[in-house]
């Protein structure tokens, strides 16, 4: 089964022992996607508002489960300083490079040059191809 829909699965799941249940229904479930381990905490509470209707309201949470030790070792291997590995890090998150450089407070020119860096050091020449080989995909 893939990962979304074993999370769909749970969500529905707690939806209905929420609809029977006083208390707050809340399960997680644990899945690997890709090199990620990811941890879905869904929790369900009734409202008991008119409004809301009968559908409990659901809420579904993501952590990652291992920090970043395996990346530790990929920047090691890399040479990256401490600020490029900050800044590959916001990088895999997802981040454009102009809020990397308001979460530092540092210049989105800088931001370039340390991606420069970090391209030269990886030996690859985008982010994409930089987060596939972080993340071993």
């Amino acid at each position: 089964m893939k990962p979304s829909h074993q999370v769909e699965a749970l969500i529905v799941e707690i939806r209905d022992r929420q609809r029977h249940s006083e208390t707050p229904v809340a399960e997680s479930v644990d899945l690997t996607i890709g090199r990620q381990k990811l941890r879905f905490t869904v929790s369900s509470f009734s409202l008991r508002d008119e409004r809301a209707g009968d559908d409990p309201l659901v809420i579904v949470l993501m952590d990652r489960l291992a920090a970043h030790p395996p990346l530790d070792e990929k920047f090691s291997t890399m040479s990256l300083t401490k600020r490029e590995r900050e800044i590959a890090l916001l990088v895999i998150e997802g981040h454009a490079y102009r809020s990397i450089s308001e979460k530092l407070g540092i210049a989105e020119q800088t931001v370039r040059d340390h991606m420069r860096s970090i391209f030269a050091k990886a030996d690859v020449h985008n982010r994409a191809s930089l987060m596939a080989l972080i993340l071993d995909f």
